[in-house]
């Protein structure tokens, strides 16, 4: 069953905390909502205030294929180390294409990727060929979906729309501790294989994973706000 919005006029926000919130992308514009002033950069025809947005005010970061992208320069913030983290986005593909939602390039080694593969599931592949990844068929094209990577302590998990798709445990790798750019968007093993659709409400939370450890989650029914 498809998630359901708040589609009211009024936005009742959705608070997260200021102490472990790196990232809040809401797609009315590139400005960096949590608190961090990470700058943003629009590559290729990617663009964000854009209609769409699933709950009904608001506007979506677009991009509608080869060479878009949007990325961040430096920053240290993160560094995902050994700490807990919750990485968490709003999106509709409009292609079904092995494409990244967020790409993380750090320690000048592979990137940590959550992407989305083509055969409709979802997956973490990190340093150190660190692969979770869900079953087959679950991420159709042309509908909204809310996912959310998550690692407590040696416990990984994949979310789609609250509900708990991967698992792992008892891994002790760590996913770099040098951060150098993150990208939105490409998959950068296949160049020529870009995320066609529209994201929002993309939050990197970093030290904590928010309680989010059950078999399933809260899922987002408005946009979120810094507390």
């Amino acid at each position: 069953m498809p998630i359901k919005f708040n589609t009211g006029k009024v936005q009742q926000y959705t608070p997260t905390s200021a102490a472990y919130t790196k990232l809040l992308l809401h797609g009315n514009n590139l400005l960096d909502y949590s608190g961090n002033e990470n700058d943003i950069t629009a590559n290729g025809d990617a663009t964000a205030g854009n209609s769409g947005n699933p709950f009904g005010f608001g506007s979506v970061l677009d991009l509608n294929g080869s060479g878009d992208s949007f990325t961040l320069g430096d920053v240290p913030s993160f560094a995902l180390g050994t700490d807990d983290f919750a990485i968490d986005a709003l999106f509709k593909k409009d292609l079904a294409v092995e494409s990244n939602i967020f790409t993380w390039y750090g320690n000048g080694t592979m990137p940590v990727q959550f992407y989305l593969p083509s055969s409709g599931s979802i997956g973490l592949y990190g340093v150190s060929s660190f692969v979770l990844q869900s079953s087959t068929g679950l991420v159709s094209t042309g509908i909204w979906y809310h996912v959310a990577w998550v690692r407590s302590g040696d416990n990984w998990a994949i979310y789609l729309d609250g509900v708990r798709v991967a698992t792992a445990s008892s891994d002790t790798r760590t996913l770099g501790t040098i951060a150098n750019s993150v990208t939105i968007g490409p998959y950068p093993h296949l160049g020529s294989q870009f995320f066609t659709g529209t994201m929002t409400e993309i939050c990197v939370r970093i030290g904590t994973d928010n309680g989010w450890t059950g078999s399933t989650i809260d899922v987002p029914t408005s946009p979120y706000k810094v507390v």
